[in-house]
């Protein structure tokens, strides 16, 4: 299904794929290795499995996210169980849960301020480029530039990016910011995670106190 606004969807999407202008409400589950559901606003659900969400907004489900690939700007799932375990959550500023992982150790990527798709779009630009001139690829001044805007973009992004888990983060669980990554080696309890620029390293702890915070409330709301 495919609509240029919003989408409500009064029971859930199996195995389905909804592609919407706005945002997408799914009055219950988004479930299957084939479900895709995607909005240029924010996307809402109780809880979702094996599915791919990509939203313009914020990302908001109620409950729990299994083996999910999620992105968005806002990832949130602090309510209900609030667990997110398996698959990757990317989200461009933060992200908000209230269990990562499980006992078990299942693989479980959280990254924040995740630039990939843009730079492989460049290369790709590069690559055609390439084909057409037929040289070698090589960046060309508007493509070292294109980079440099990504880069300064990135680093303006992981300022003021963090990661929450209010309740336990299990070993297992990958920590990234940018192309920063740590791995959790053992179980913690109420932790925030941020990037330190002078360590170029991830830290815990809230943000400094003159770094702003972005609002709950802010793009997708």
């Amino acid at each position: 299904a495919a609509a240029g606004g919003d989408v409500q969807v009064t029971g859930a999407v199996l195995d389905g794929r909804v592609k919407a202008g706005g945002s997408v409400h799914v009055d219950q589950a988004i479930l299957g290795t084939c479900c895709e559901v995607q909005a240029d606003g924010d996307i809402t659900c109780q809880h979702a499995m094996s599915a791919l969400l990509r939203a313009g907004g914020r990302i908001e489900i109620s409950d729990e996210a299994t083996w999910c690939r999620l992105q968005a700007e806002h990832i949130d799932i602090d309510g209900g169980r609030g667990l997110a375990f398996g698959g990757e959550l990317r989200a461009r500023q933060t992200i908000h849960l209230r269990v990562a992982g499980t006992p078990n150790g299942a693989a479980t990527r959280l990254s924040v301020c995740d630039l990939d798709e843009e730079h492989a779009e460049l290369a790709t630009r590069e690559a055609d480029d390439a084909k057409v001139t037929r040289t070698a690829v090589r960046p060309t001044g508007s493509h070292q530039q294109a980079r440099q805007r990504l880069l300064l973009r990135q680093r303006d992004m992981l300022r003021t990016a963090t990661i929450r888990i209010a309740d336990t983060v299990h070993p297992g669980v990958v920590i990234q910011f940018g192309q920063v990554a740590m791995s959790i080696s053992e179980t913690l309890h109420d932790v925030t995670f941020h990037y330190d620029p002078e360590q170029n390293a991830i830290v815990r702890g809230p943000l400094p106190a003159h770094v702003p915070v972005t609002p709950r409330d802010g793009p997708g709301k």
